[in-house]
């Protein structure tokens, strides 16, 4: 989702935004698999900006129930749910994957149409529309 954030053109601000979530995701998941990988993790860790010495001694993520936003996740269950249904039929009818389709969308309630409006633009990124 952060991808079509990233393409030139794209606004600098929201282009800003999506690289530090992503630095963010990228230094949780190292730290995460720091104790099962800590050679690879070390090394990646070095390479993005961090804080600290070492991966080892960095403090391991913790669960903040606090930031859980459950309507947010389903919008974005939903919008994967589009995606990967349009790509799936582009491979069933073995449709070139670059190729741009037209999409008629038919929301299932009035939630979820507005989902689908207000998320157009990157679901049509995604899904090559």
């Amino acid at each position: 989702m952060a991808k079509p954030r990233l393409l030139p053109g794209a606004p600098a601000g929201e282009a800003a935004v999506a690289r530090a979530v992503l630095r963010h995701v990228l230094d949780a998941v190292l730290r995460l698999l720091h104790p099962v990988m800590p050679f690879i993790t070390e090394d990646l860790w070095q390479r993005i900006p961090h804080e600290g010495e070492t991966i080892a001694l960095s403090a391991y993520p913790t669960h903040d129930p606090g930031l859980v936003d459950e309507e947010a996740e389903r919008e974005v269950a939903l919008a994967m749910e589009i995606v990967v249904r349009v790509r799936n039929v582009r491979a069933e009818l073995n449709i070139d994957p670059g190729r741009r389709l037209q999409l008629l969308a038919h929301a299932r309630d009035a939630g979820a149409g507005r989902m689908v409006t207000a998320n157009a633009g990157m679901i049509a990124t995604l899904a090559r529309l």
